[in-house]
């Protein structure tokens, strides 16, 4: 299981991926694709930060360089900004719970990514999260400021298997 700390951090990640962002972009897609067009790390490791400040805590240096912000075409029509947050230890609700004691508010299904696509005519926003499943695995969600969909198992977590996983989804 993981620690207390590394809960904190998956939390600080969940909250990016699940509220500032699909806030952010679906309230200004052209001004987040200009932020992180300038410096997609850079804009990474803000939004992780100010996610820390919301919950009034101080994200450890090594988390906060661990984000790492992508961006690029997802294929004719749509780009993609992609933050990729540190890998925190996965958790298996599902097994027997003899592992130890949970942290003070339970454990955090970490995300592993977030993906925000915008559709280039338009300004259409699409956000996805591939993250931590119960049984520690991973699932597929989408985003939006209201709620999240889970759309089933997701992929290996990593970025090159997202992105194609994204394709499939989107052009459904």
């Amino acid at each position: 299981m993981r620690t207390a700390a590394e809960n904190t951090g998956a939390q600080i990640a969940y909250d990016v991926a699940y509220s500032v962002l699909p806030r952010r972009a679906h309230a200004d897609a052209p001004g987040l694709r200009a932020e992180f067009g300038e410096s997609p790390d850079g804009r990474a490791q803000f939004y992780f930060a100010e996610a820390a400040k919301g919950r009034r805590k101080q994200p450890r240096a090594e988390l906060v360089s661990a984000v790492r912000g992508h961006t690029g075409r997802l294929d004719g029509k749509r780009d993609y900004i992609v933050i990729q947050f540190p890998l925190f230890p996965a958790v298996d609700l599902l097994a027997d719970p003899s592992g130890g004691p949970a942290p003070p508010g339970g454990y955090v299904l970490a995300p592993y990514f977030l993906a925000v696509v915008i559709d280039r005519g338009s300004n259409e926003v699409r956000c996805f999260v591939l993250g931590q499943s119960p049984d520690a695995r991973t699932t597929l969600r989408r985003v939006s400021p209201d709620k999240n969909v889970n759309l089933g198992r997701g992929c290996e977590p990593n970025l090159e298997d997202f992105l194609a996983l994204l394709r499939q989804y989107v052009t459904r």
